[in-house]
Order: C-alpha cells, then sequence, then structure tokens
C-alpha cells in the first residue's frame, strides 16, 4: 500500500514533467529572446524540484515553467543524463536593443602608453640608426676593396704575371697608370697631374685621430687630390705610385717633432726642420673614398688605403686599418674632429 509520502512524490514528478508545450510568445509577458519550451526531467533533487513548483505558470493547468522572475536572465534549465542531473544556471542577458558595453583603454592609459614608447624609442634608437650606419660603410669598403683586387688580378692576368703585384706599378708612370686601372674598373671619369676639377674637385680627408702637422695646424690626407678614378656608384679611387729607379723604394724625410707635435727648426737640415731621411718598400698605395664628397671624408670611416709591398708580394691594409674592418666586420674608433689650428 502507497503510503502518504510516496503521493505526494507522484504528484510532484507530474507536475515538473509536463508534456510539451509550444513556447509563450511575445504579449504573454515572456521575453521572445528565450526559448522555454524544453521540459523538465524527471529525477531531480529535491530542492529543484520545489523550485520549479515555485515557477509553475498559474494561468495554466499544466506544470509549464515560467521565465524567470528577472528580466534579464533566462529561466533555470535542468535535464538527466543518465544517472546524473545536469543544470544551467540562469545568465544574465541584455535586453532587446540594449547596446553592449565594450571593453576600452582610458585616455590616461593610452597616454601613459604612448610615453613608455617614446622613452625606450628614445633609448635605443639612437645606437640602432647608428649601428646602421656603421655597417654601410663597412660594407661600401668591402666592396671597394674587393673591386680593387678584382682590377689587378684582371691586369696581371691579361699580362702574364698571376700574384705579382709589384708588375703593376713597375710598368709605367702614376698617370697612365691611373688611366689604365681606371679601364680596369669601368670608370665614369678619370683625372690626372692633380687636375681633379672634372672629377669632384679637390677637398680634404681627415685622418682617424686628430695629429699635428708639426706647423700648428691637423695633418690631413692628400693623397685623394693627386689623381681621381670615379666609379659608377659616386666612390673615388686614387693612385700613389712609389716607384724610385726602376725598384719598389721611396726615399721621404721623417721630421722630429716636440711636446707639442711641432717640428724642430734645424738651419742645417735641407728642409730647416730637424729629421733624417728613410726609405720604404712599397710599390705604390690605392687609395678609395666610399662615398666620394658626401662625408664624413675620415680615413677609418669611408676613406681606406691599401698598399703593396713587392717582398714578400702582400698587400697592406694598414691604412684605415682595413684589414680590422674586413676581419671583425666594423669600424675602428675614430676622432671627431674640425680640420684647422690643431
Amino acid at each position: 500500500m502507497i503510503n502518504e509520502e510516496q503521493k505526494a512524490r507522484g504528484q510532484e514528478d507530474k507536475l515538473v514533467n509536463p508534456s510539451p508545450q509550444p513556447s509563450p510568445t511575445r504579449g504573454e509577458g515572456v521575453n521572445s529572446r528565450v526559448d522555454f519550451s524544453l521540459p523538465l526531467i524527471t529525477g531531480l533533487p529535491r530542492s529543484l524540484r520545489s523550485l520549479a513548483m515555485k515557477e509553475k505558470n498559474p494561468t495554466t493547468t499544466d506544470a509549464t515553467l515560467t521565465p524567470h522572475p528577472s528580466p534579464l536572465t533566462t529561466p533555470l534549465r535542468c535535464g538527466k543524463q543518465g544517472h546524473k542531473v545536469h543544470c544551467v544556471a540562469p545568465v544574465p542577458f541584455a535586453p532587446q536593443g540594449a547596446r553592449e558595453k565594450k571593453a576600452a583603454f582610458t585616455l590616461a592609459e593610452v597616454l601613459i602608453t604612448l610615453g613608455i614608447i617614446g622613452i625606450v624609442a628614445a633609448m635605443t634608437l639612437p645606437a640602432l640608426v647608428s649601428k646602421y650606419k656603421e655597417q654601410v660603410f663597412v660594407n661600401a669598403a668591402k666592396k671597394n676593396y674587393s673591386t680593387i683586387l678584382n682590377a689587378l688580378n684582371l691586369w696581371n692576368s691579361e699580362n702574364g704575371t698571376i700574384g705579382d703585384y709589384s708588375a703593376f706599378w713597375l710598368s709605367n708612370n702614376q698617370n697612365e697608370l691611373t688611366k689604365e686601372f681606371a679601364k680596369l674598373v669601368n670608370a665614369v671619369n678619370v683625372c690626372t697631374n692633380y687636375n681633379v676639377g672634372r672629377c669632384g674637385g679637390s677637398y680634404q680627408v681627415k685622418f682617424a685621430q686628430k695629429t699635428n702637422n708639426g706647423q700648428g695646424k691637423t695633418s690631413t690626407e692628400s693623397t685623394f687630390n693627386l689623381n681621381r678614378i670615379v666609379l659608377a656608384d659616386g666612390s673615388f679611387i686614387s693612385i700613389r705610385r712609389e716607384v724610385q729607379n726602376g725598384n719598389c723604394t721611396h726615399d721621404y724625410w721623417s721630421y722630429e717633432k716636440d711636446e707639442n707635435g711641432n717640428y724642430i727648426p734645424d738651419s742645417s737640415s735641407p728642409n730647416g726642420f730637424k729629421g733624417e731621411l728613410k726609405s720604404s718598400n712599397n710599390c705604390g698605395f690605392i687609395y678609395f673614398d666610399t662615398n666620394g664628397l658626401k662625408g664624413p671624408n675620415q680615413v677609418g670611416i669611408d676613406c681606406f688605403g691599401v698598399g703593396f709591398i713587392p717582398e714578400p708580394n702582400i698587400i697592406n691594409t694598414t691604412r684605415g686599418n682595413l684589414s680590422y674592418v674586413l676581419s671583425h666586420n666594423k669600424l675602428i674608433k675614430t676622432e671627431t674632429y674640425e680640420i684647422g689650428d690643431y
């Protein structure tokens, strides 16, 4: 015999599991955006059964659920899967036509962020720009050096003197060598015998470090005004031959200087200054300026020199320390200064 408690539970099962009903329409007090036609399934806990009974629509004979009392939430929905009951809690939603509030940064946050970006850029950009400029000069130096060696190797190949760089320097005088070398590098212009007006004109090239020329002025490299070969990319090449009496030797006067870098007067000296006659065994030098007149026109940055020594037939790349640039892929340290009084 079924007791009173079992009867009550049976009545509750009927109430919370009605037959499917059509969704309420707008005009019946139900939000049209929510589908309330899904029935609840048996097997709910007692607490959920009570909640479902409280939401029973009093205007109907069946136990259909009404929407959540709040118009901003969905109704409670539960279902049974196997022996487990799953319920979906009420979810807030915006009424029809309401605008969604989107997350955004405040003006203060934007300004602070831009300020931080500006500070970081100010700290890092100068170093990046400096590194980029340095690499441009390094690449240009490598290109010019390669052009010079290829031209000399081509000359040696055509004249049957492969590997003997002294042969080029011994073959002719400085002006003729300049013209001949210009053909090897496909020059767009060539000027000889100190007449460089048609090739950009005379200009001054600073040394890597500021030095006294012995007379109270800053020293400059004058080779670029002896003669000039102009290449298609705007770079300059100048040749200085140091052959005397058919040999790769060159005599020069070496002056002594005082503590301030000035020449020491000496009336007994043929040049009026104290010093001595010395000799070098270079066949000659080929200087190049990677960007012509653009600047900075300083040895070690855009100006370099390559010397050729007959014994043991080596290439001297000490002018501007080109050997360091080629091996380390970076420029040497140079001093920033102006040409004029020392």
